[in-house]
């Protein structure tokens, strides 16, 4: 656990300086709930401590201390997650540990995706737009009564000065 104290810190601080990950402190919560509703699956079964769990473990730490000192925090991060699954592999057994899968893979949630990522699916999502946007533009006629035209990841308003997409419509 001293070992995730700085990674643990500063997720925390994500957690407070980007609204995208807002949502952050309360995915352990939703968790927690998650393994409460499953209290009476998991009773039924018993825990049979599985050492294949430890590899898991030696796996999440090593990812850890390369995260540190590659300046990854993603790695940093995602070595929660994988450090949940060990420990509960480890201390509870096989079954339980599937019975626990969706809650421990929720835990992921928690995390900032990497910003290479983050800038891959952004671009990605806005070619969809603009696409989708320019097709159903076109299908139904625009406003202006003029045809929607694509220009690279923007949507513009052919032969109007009203463009759609990463500007504000200016008019």
């Amino acid at each position: 656990a001293l070992g995730w104290h700085r990674t643990l810190l500063r997720l925390v601080d994500v957690w407070r300086s980007n609204d995208s990950y807002s949502h952050g402190p309360l995915v352990p919560l939703v968790v927690l709930a998650l393994v409460w509703q499953r209290r009476a699956a998991l009773a039924a079964v018993s825990a049979r401590p599985d050492a294949r769990g430890l590899a898991l473990i030696a796996a999440a730490c090593a990812m850890l201390v390369a995260g540190i000192r590659t300046d990854l925090f993603a790695l940093q991060g995602h070595s929660i997650v994988v450090m949940a699954f060990g420990l509960a592999l480890t201390f509870q057994g096989a079954s339980r540990t599937r019975r626990l899968l969706v809650p421990l893979a929720y835990l992921a949630f928690m995390l900032p995706f990497p910003p290479l990522v983050v800038n891959e699916l952004s671009f990605a999502l806005k070619e969809i737009t603009v696409r989708l946007s320019t097709t159903i533009a076109t299908r139904w006629g625009c406003s202006c009564s003029a045809t929607a035209c694509r220009c690279g990841s923007r949507a513009a308003s052919c032969g109007s000065k009203r463009q759609m997409g990463s500007k504000s419509l200016a008019r």
